[in-house]
């Protein structure tokens, strides 16, 4: 029997949940914050956080003009971490709000 990891079984169990989806959004926001951390260090933690995940764009509150200009450059890179983590077509772009 081969083996299937639990994210899988979880996902398909609960696909249609609306329940799951918010707990996805969720984890998605979690692990974005978590990567700007590890981009740029603690500095940014305090700068910039995500929102929420809806219709594929993930929102996130900038406190500077300069955070945002540096996120939106980089923003193919964080969306192809972010699909490396949860898969394909989960975040398909960012929203900065500043």
């Amino acid at each position: 029997m081969p083996f299937i990891p639990i994210n899988k079984i979880i996902s398909n169990k609960f696909s249609n949940n609306p329940l799951a989806k918010q707990v996805a959004a969720s984890l998605v926001c979690e692990e974005f914050d978590k990567l700007i951390v590890s981009i740029w260090g603690k500095k940014i933690e305090n700068n910039a956080q995500a929102m929420y995940l809806k219709d594929k764009i993930l929102t996130i509150a900038a406190l500077s003009p300069v955070v945002a200009q540096e996120l939106k450059i980089r923003e193919g890179e964080l969306i192809n971490r972010l699909a490396d983590k949860f898969g394909q077509g989960v975040v398909d772009r960012l929203r900065l709000l500043t």
